[in-house]
């Protein structure tokens, strides 16, 4: 009993200082946030995640059941302890990668914060440069492939989350000579002006 006292401390341990670690390096702000909580996202994904993190916790649990012996005998007796703190690596992988993600991605998460407001409902990012919108668009999937010269870029997202209605509308300037393509994209142009060798273009999300 007390060995499963000692195990469950360590496995709880290392989830806290985890988390610790997660919410120390996060360099969000509230508008990067409300990008987070998109209609991509809801109860689904969340179920699954947990589902697989309960899965992994189950076959690690018999994992060590069936190599305990061995891990005591390499360990100095010491093997329930340092199994159970590393095993909430595996469990939570998708929150201990966070940290790593987090310490790499500070600065450009830090400038995009500088450029944008939110409150609550609505979130605004403007003058984003292209790597900034890219990397805002591998958190908010439904935002559109832009054209390889697009600059001055401006994103603005409202969203209800309890209706689930939404509306993105982004903003940015492109050369002349590049082709606008929606194939397979949910967005419409609201808006082509041309001057200047420039377009200065809007897209809508086609089902806000």
């Amino acid at each position: 009993m007390k060995k499963f006292w000692k195990a469950t401390l360590a496995f709880l341990g290392s989830c806290f200082l985890g988390a610790t670690a997660l919410s120390i390096t996060d360099p969000s702000c509230d508008a990067l946030y409300q990008y987070r909580w998109t209609v991509q996202f809801g109860l689904g994904p969340l179920v699954e995640s947990l589902m697989k993190s309960f899965l992994i916790f189950v076959v690690g649990v018999v994992l060590f059941y069936l190599l305990r012996r061995r891990l005591s005998q390499a360990l100095n007796g010491k093997g329930p302890i340092v199994y159970f703190m590393i095993l909430p690596v595996f469990v939570f992988h998708v929150q201990f990668y966070g940290v790593w993600k987090n310490l790499t991605s500070a600065s450009i998460e830090r400038s995009i914060c500088a450029k944008s407001t939110g409150d609550g409902m609505t979130v605004q990012s403007v003058a984003l440069e292209h790597e900034e919108y890219r990397y805002l668009k591998r958190r908010l999937t439904l935002l559109p492939n832009l054209p390889s010269s697009a600059d001055s870029i401006s994103v603005e997202y409202y969203h209800d989350g309890f209706l689930g209605d939404f509306m993105l509308k982004v903003r940015f300037g492109c050369s002349e000579q590049e082709s606008l393509s929606l194939t397979g994209q949910q967005w419409s142009i609201d808006s082509l002006q041309h001057g200047g060798g420039r377009k200065q273009v809007v897209y809508e999300d086609g089902a806000g």
